[in-house]
């Protein structure tokens, strides 16, 4: 367990490290927030170099292609660092030709809610999806080797599947991973496992789906912890290179349906794109698909979600094939009013610059004329609203009510 603990230690030192770094790439073009590098010794590609953040605090879809020089050229890849610790960004689309992503690359996106991976991608570099707060993550059939801390403290994943040609996985790859509940491995022979990937893991009690004619071949506990409650006494970071690390495996069913999104709040007349992949893992015929929700509160055209009247209801994908029906999980969807901003206010202290503490008298006036501002998100802001970055804030007044401000 030592050697896992050094893994862990040095990859956050030299993380630490990298956030410099990122801001001092260099690129060749920009075009909306985006630098691009022309990738030597290629036919017309480039590769994306950096976000700079300062231009982008919105969803972020990179295209296909870019003109240079009038030249078009093809983006293929995301840079080392590309998109490190963005934090601004809730949604970010890759392209279909892209096929790498660097090290660190799309790492620490604080409030990026999915992102998905396009089927071309070959490579992806270490610690590329590392500390995102992605719910689930499908892994291209193209990918063979799962790099060292790929998904290392990935908190919020629940739903992972790894492709066909995974034949690797790195050390701390899936470390301090706190609530998967549920692992897709298509390959047919148990990938090599490196140092420690499951270092740290909280994950233990999560189904591990395999195909059926595997199962014996993953599931290598030792005699004594087949019982449930042997196995579940092991001591910490005895199967932490091993795939008895897992309990519960089951196959792997004939298709699958995998939510990129667990929960929606949107506003009445706001749409949102329902971003989901249908894993056909055997084959099987598809007859048609449809979506299930409450049609007096939402309203779905294709993948587009339109939120009709306020209310809650949930959404669920169904494919119909000729060996039945596949049901993807619930999402949950919340519709506010307009201009309803789906937070609730704090409560003002009486005081919230706790101006009494040494004994001063304040007035009433004084204290009134005194605020608060704090981001939607409840981080403080400070108490100046001239240097308030644009977006809407939430002011906290002592002897008025709350309410929100917008920059």
């Amino acid at each position: 367990m030592k050697k896992g603990i050094l893994i862990l230690s040095a990859i956050f030192v030299s993380l630490a490290a990298g956030i410099a770094l990122a801001d001092t790439a260099t690129y060749d073009y920009i075009e909306n927030g985006l630098g691009y590098n022309i990738i030597p010794d290629s036919v017309n590609c480039v590769e994306v170099t950096l976000c700079i953040e300062k231009f982008r605090t919105d969803s972020v879809v990179i295209p296909a292609s870019v003109t240079i020089d009038n030249t078009d050229y093809k983006v293929v890849a995301l840079g080392d660092k590309a998109f490190y610790s963005r934090r601004k960004i809730p949604y970010l689309e890759l392209p279909s030709t892209l096929n790498s992503i660097g090290g660190l690359g799309l790492y620490n996106l604080v409030s990026c809610k999915y992102v998905k991976i396009p089927q071309n991608v070959k490579e992806i570099g270490w610690a590329a999806l590392c500390q995102s707060p992605f719910k689930s993550i499908v892994i291209p059939d193209n990918i063979e080797a799962i790099s060292a801390s790929l998904l290392n403290r990935c908190d919020s994943l629940h739903v992972l599947v790894l492709g066909k040609g995974i034949k690797t996985i790195g050390g701390s790859a899936l470390a301090e991973i706190r609530d998967l509940s549920e692992i897709y491995i298509m390959a047919p022979e148990p990938p090599e496992l490196k140092e420690y990937p499951f270092s740290g893991c909280h994950s233990k009690d999560a189904i591990v789906y395999v195909p059926f004619e595997s199962i014996s071949k993953y599931d290598k506990r030792p005699e004594d912890k087949l019982d449930y409650d042997n196995w579940n006494k092991y001591e910490d970071g005895e199967f932490d290179d091993t795939w008895a690390f897992f309990y519960d495996y089951r196959p792997i069913p004939d298709l699958f349906v995998v939510n990129y999104q667990e929960d929606i709040d949107i506003e009445e007349q706001e749409a949102v794109k329902l971003a989901y992949d249908i894993v056909n893992y055997a084959e099987v015929e598809v007859l048609g698909e449809r979506w299930e929700y409450d049609p007096e509160v939402i309203a779905i055209e294709g993948d587009v979600l339109t939120g009709k009247a306020k209310g809650t209801t949930t959404v669920k994908k169904v494919v119909e094939t000729s060996t039945g029906d596949y049901e993807s999980h619930e999402i949950n969807v919340k519709v506010r009013g307009i201009g309803e901003s789906g937070v609730t206010l704090p409560v003002a202290d009486e005081d919230p610059f706790n101006s009494n503490k040494n004994g001063a008298s304040t007035s009433s006036d004084n204290l009134a004329a005194k605020c608060l501002y704090y981001s939607i998100d409840g981080r403080p802001a400070g108490n100046d609203a001239s240097r308030l970055a644009p977006g809407v804030y939430i002011e906290l007044r002592a002897g008025k009510a709350c309410k929100f401000v917008k920059r």
